[in-house]
């Protein structure tokens, strides 16, 4: 079995906290951290028991995930 390489800039990628996601998203960090807690907020990973942070790309998928027509 061969390991797989982890690409350099795996460790160097930015991630957000729940006051980042609040500032792109325009609700409170207390908003984010209840959508987390529902299931409903983006997908997000839990580094430990208290630390948990969010992929710019993953905030971006979630917000544009399900748009809304109002054209009639």
């Amino acid at each position: 079995m061969t390991a797989r390489a982890i690409p350099n800039d795996a460790y160097h990628r930015p991630t957000l906290d729940a006051h980042a996601v609040a500032a792109l998203t325009g609700r409170s960090a207390d908003a984010v951290k209840m959508l987390r807690l529902r299931g409903r907020g983006p997908r997000y990973y839990k580094i430990d028991e208290k630390l948990v942070r969010y992929s710019l790309a993953d905030v971006d998928a979630w917000l544009t995930a399900s748009p809304v027509d109002t054209a009639a």
